[in-house]
Order: structure tokens, then sequence, then C-alpha cells
């Protein structure tokens, strides 16, 4: 009788892996002479060839999706960033600046432009909504005034709403739109059916943060980002039953660029209680607009901005630090070296 010899794994495709079975089984001495090709042995063989090509495939993107530099989804280049306190880019709005001439058939103690205040304007893409991102107020002291300096984003703004539970473990609180401009997001927290209103800020860090601070921080998760509050170590916590506000802008991020001419949406005489003509001049054409971070800018990025730690020290330092603060910048060339 012949010595059994040790299976043979060459490779992990399929008709290899096949290949491999059939050799060891024409080595036993039991299957002497037996037709593979033309026996029920053979669907046997190709389903355990299946099988182990399956299991290989998966073990290996296990594997991949373990580390930063071989990961292929989003949600694990994603996790991985977050253990390096890196948070992705969100899209960004373009920020245009208009100067608006008002003129009334009254004089005004007040004048306002409210946040959210909708304007249009076109480009070779598209036509696109801009909004104002505050309260603009003005003394008018006669019917024609200007009021300079408005700056107009574009997107409109979108409201989610939560309710706190503290029976669901681990709740989340994921912004439902992926376009989300986070740098747009406010936070209100409604508690005690609404008798406190209590306005939360963003920090990216724990700097100064304490029990008692009403502030919330912003992480990526799955293809867009959450919201995430203290622990009441680090930031208040919002009490059980508590309602979460959520405003943000909803943008298209780099197509809206390049938007020079732009016409007010909204009546601001019946906002302000009267009837007015506007005229709007452009200051600033929309720049600056940006698309999310792709998973290749995270897995360069994300490193990187931990070495640095948000220092400027080094030349690379320096180069992190304004990819981080300029999200619409791809490359960054030196000129020039520090010296420490």
């Amino acid at each position: 009788m012949a010595a059994n010899t040790a299976l043979q794994v060459t490779s992990l495709d399929f008709d290899t892996i096949k290949a491999s079975l059939k050799q060891y089984l024409k080595n036993q001495s039991v299957f002497t002479d037996y037709d593979f090709e033309s026996s029920n042995m053979n669907v046997l063989l190709s389903v355990l060839a299946y099988n182990s090509y399956m299991n290989s495939f998966y073990l290996n993107m296990v594997a991949s999706e373990a580390f930063l530099d071989t990961a292929q989804m989003r949600n694990s280049v994603v996790s991985h960033a977050k253990l390096l306190n890196y948070t992705p880019d969100s899209y960004t709005s373009p920020k245009a600046t208009v100067s608006i001439d008002v003129t009334s058939n009254q004089t005004y103690d007040t004048f306002i432009i409210p946040k959210g205040t909708q304007f249009s304007g076109s480009n070779a893409n598209n036509k696109f909504t801009f909004v104002t991102d505050r309260v603009y107020t003005i003394s008018a002291t006669s019917t024609s005034f200007t009021i300079d300096g408005v700056d107009l984003y574009e997107g409109t703004y979108v409201t989610d709403s939560f309710v706190t539970n503290s029976t669901i473990e681990n709740q989340r609180f994921a912004i439902s739109n992926p376009n989300c401009d986070t740098s747009s997001l406010t936070v209100t927290v409604y508690e005690n059916n609404g008798s406190d209103v209590l306005a939360y800020t963003q920090a990216t860090t724990f700097d100064g943060v304490t029990d008692e601070s009403q502030v919330f921080f912003v992480q990526a998760y799955e293809n867009g980002f959450e919201i995430v509050f203290g622990d009441d170590v680090f930031g208040r916590k919002p009490q059980d039953g508590a309602v979460v506000s959520a405003l943000y802008r909803v943008t298209n991020g780099a197509d809206g660029n390049g938007v020079e001419r732009f016409t007010l949406d909204q009546d601001l005489g019946a906002i302000n209680g009267g009837s007015v003509s506007v005229d709007i001049t452009t200051v600033d054409a929309s720049t600056n607009g940006a698309v999310g971070e792709s998973i290749e800018s995270i897995r360069y990025r994300a490193p990187r901005y931990f070495s640095a730690q948000g220092r400027a020290i080094t030349t690379d330092d320096y180069k992190t630090l304004i990819l981080d603060a300029f999200n619409d910048i791809k490359t960054v060339a030196e000129i020039g070296r520090a010296h420490v």
C-alpha cells in the first residue's frame, strides 16, 4: 500500500484547489485507477473546492479590512481613522459674499435678513440654492440702505430630531443625510417637556470640557456622521427623554463653485412687515465647495494627522494642518525648510 502524500496548496483559486484535491485522492491506494472526471466524486470535489475557495476569500477580506493600509470598505477605513482621533472631512458648502441694496416704502427701526434666507444662482453644472448662515440686522435710517458682507452658502437647511432613551444600549444620533456640511451643524436639546432649552456647541478636544459643559462631538459613522454627547465626566449628557434637534446644511459640494449672480427667492418685505425691492451685487463668487473626503485621502491623512497631534513643528506638520483646515486644497508644496 502506497503512503499518503500531503495535500498540496499552491494557490487559492478554484481550479487549483480542485486539482490538488484530486491529486491527493489519486495518491490513495483505495482510489487507484479511479475515474474522477466522470463520477459522482467529481461533484463532491467541486463542492469542496468551492467551499475552500469561499472560505479563503472571506478570510482574506477579513484580514484586509483589519488594517488601514489594506481596507477597502469605507466603514473599515473610518473605524481605523477613529482610533487615530481623525474625523474625515464632510461635504463643504461653497461660499459667496454679496451686498444687498434695499429700497423700501418705509423706514425700519430694525431690518433683518433671517438665517436660512434663500437665494438662487446658476453655473455650468446646474441651478443651486444658497442660504444665509446667520441673522443679519441693520437699523434703517432711510427708505434706501445697503447691507454689506452678506455671506451665502450653497445648500438647504435640514433638521433631524431624536429622543434620548437610556434603555437603548449605545444609542446613536446619526445624521440622516451624508451630504451634511458638519461645520454648519447646530444642536439644541429640549428637556423637561421643552421647558428647558439648551444650546450645545461643537467641541473637537477635551480641553476645558467639564462635566457641566454643554458640548457635542462629531465623528464619522458608516457613510456619514453622527453626534456624540458627553458622559457627565467630559461633557454634559442630555437627560433621558430629552428631544435633540440637529440643524445642518445639505450641500452639493464642489458642483456649486463658480456661481457669480444671485437672486433673492424670499420676500424680505413680508418678513419685516413692509414692502421692499432689492438689488444684489456679488462681491465674491462662490468658492471652496468640496465633496466628502475619499477613502484614499483618509488612508493618507489619518496617520499624519495623528503624528502631528495638532502641533506645527516639522514641515510635514504644517502640510497636515493646512490640509485639515482647508479640505478643498489637494496638495501642499514645501518651499524652504523650517528650523526648530
